[in-house]
């Protein structure tokens, strides 16, 4: 974990939401044709975790933490936040492509293999579960290549399966092995069980890169 700490960041974002009325004229003010911008209040959401993968501020996380989201920011463990745009979505392999608003150059996390894992191996589970930032957890690779159907006419396939509990906010953050590499992205759990998470293998985002920066790829969600 401490040779990643400064790769890994929590991701959030903002929206316009409806305000409550506070009196009889912003009851008017709310629901009548002169309806204010008071009303409504720029509210921050934690979404999910993420990771630097190239040193010019280049982050990845699940497609599903940034869908419909805008004004996306990073926060690192050090407290900096930066702006961040979405680059490029992958839906179909629940990846997302970012960019840090910054000429900083970052600290990227090491690449490991998702084709050598053997059952029964240790990993750590870094994240932002329910708003608590850099949270680490630790289990081992209980199966390898499972599919998980996530919602009607969708399914995630050839996932890692491990014991590391994954909680609401983990989402996009990094699998790691006992060597501090990548070898896993966090994406999903089952609700009704304990200690059953999945991850995208790491070598799924390495194929998939190259094809989620094609021109015809870089568009918002």
């Amino acid at each position: 974990y401490k040779s990643a700490e400064n790769s890994i960041v929590n991701i959030s974002g903002k929206k316009l939401i409806a305000g409550q009325p506070r009196s009889l004229g912003d009851l008017y003010n709310f629901f009548g044709p002169q309806r204010r911008q008071n009303n409504y209040e720029l509210r921050r959401f934690e979404l999910g975790s993420g990771f630097v993968v190239h040193e010019d501020g280049y982050i990845i996380t699940n497609a599903h933490v940034v869908e419909s989201t805008d004004n996306l920011s990073a926060t690192f463990i050090n407290g900096k936040e930066y702006d961040a745009k979405i680059i490029s979505v992958d839906k179909a392999k629940d990846l997302a492509f970012l960019k840090v608003e910054s000429d900083e150059t970052f600290e990227a996390i090491r690449l490991g293999t998702s084709s050598d894992l053997m059952i029964g191996e240790t990993v750590v589970a870094v994240g932002n579960p329910y708003g608590y930032s850099n949270s680490v957890t630790d289990g081992i690779v209980s199966a390898v290549g499972r599919n998980i159907h996530v919602s009607e006419d969708f399914w995630l396939r050839g996932l890692i399966q491990t014991s590391a509990p994954i909680n609401p906010g983990n989402s996009g953050g990094p699998l790691l092995n006992i060597n501090g590499e990548l070898v896993g992205i966090n994406t999903a759990i089952r609700q009704e069980a304990q200690n059953i998470g999945f991850a995208i293998p790491v070598d799924t985002l390495a194929d998939n890169l190259i094809e989620m920066l094609m021109p015809e790829k870089l568009r918002r969600v």
